[in-house]
């Protein structure tokens, strides 16, 4: 295929905010949840990572999950 451009590979449990979007073939890991107006650029994120927008700077923020269950297992009530 020319010039195109592969497709991420996501994990179990991706949540994504309003406005989010995933650009790029990297590996985007389980239980990642991506927040609201927040960018990933060609950039591969852990299994239980937190990816914001501060909206302040206009950075995007990466950490790590603080709880035990992330936004899929909160919502529909499963184990990932």
């Amino acid at each position: 295929m020319q010039g195109g451009g592969g497709t991420p590979k996501l994990g179990k449990g991706l949540f994504l905010g309003a406005g989010a979007k995933i650009i790029g073939e990297k590996t985007i890991g389980d239980r990642v949840s991506i927040g609201v107006d927040a960018m990933v650029y060609n950039k591969q994120i852990d299994d239980d990572t937190v990816v914001l927008r501060d909206y302040d700077s206009g950075q995007i923020i990466s950490r790590p999950r603080l709880n035990r269950k992330c936004m899929a297992q909160k919502y529909f009530d499963i184990e990932l």
